[in-house]
């Protein structure tokens, strides 16, 4: 196989989010990061009484935790106040997609979905409060979680 030319970083990324799945926000100028785990099984294994190595199985798939860092701001529909405001209500639900390569037509998309792969709302799993630190110039960052039954992924087309 030859070396790819494809190789690409992500620092135009795009990621929005959304309450209801159809009208999304765009939060891309006070995101910091976005950090998609391994979608882990759960495992197990046993010994038998002939042979050297154990027999092995793999299981149900786990939920994830999507980790998205964002700078934390008091200017309103930005990424802290859409994710406070998600909080407050009952199940916490956010529905979050996201380009790495910036969501131009042709880029791959990211998205929360349930376990047929279409688009579906997580749940905000970990919701950060600012602290204050006197020692440190840089902007602010919190990192809240989100927990969802996978991820979907898609060409965008439009």
């Amino acid at each position: 196989m030859a070396q790819t030319t494809g190789a690409m970083n992500t620092v135009n990324g795009l990621i929005e989010v959304s309450a209801n799945g159809s009208s999304w926000t765009d939060i891309s100028g006070s995101t910091n990061k976005v950090e998609a785990p391994s979608q882990d099984a759960d495992t197990g294994e046993a010994a038998t009484l002939d042979g050297q190595y154990m027999i092995g199985a793999t299981g149900k798939f786990k939920p994830l935790d999507i980790s998205v860092t964002v700078l934390y701001t008091e200017v309103a529909d930005e990424a802290y106040d859409f994710i406070k405001t998600q909080a407050a209500i009952d199940g916490r639900p956010l529905y979050l997609r996201w380009s790495p390569a910036g969501g131009e037509v042709g880029d791959q998309r990211f998205f929360t979905a349930n376990a047929a792969g279409v688009l579906a709302a997580g749940s905000i799993a970990s919701m950060p409060f600012p602290g204050a630190d006197a020692a440190q110039a840089a902007p602010t960052v919190l990192m809240f979680k989100v927990r969802a039954t996978t991820l979907g992924e898609e060409t965008i087309s439009a």
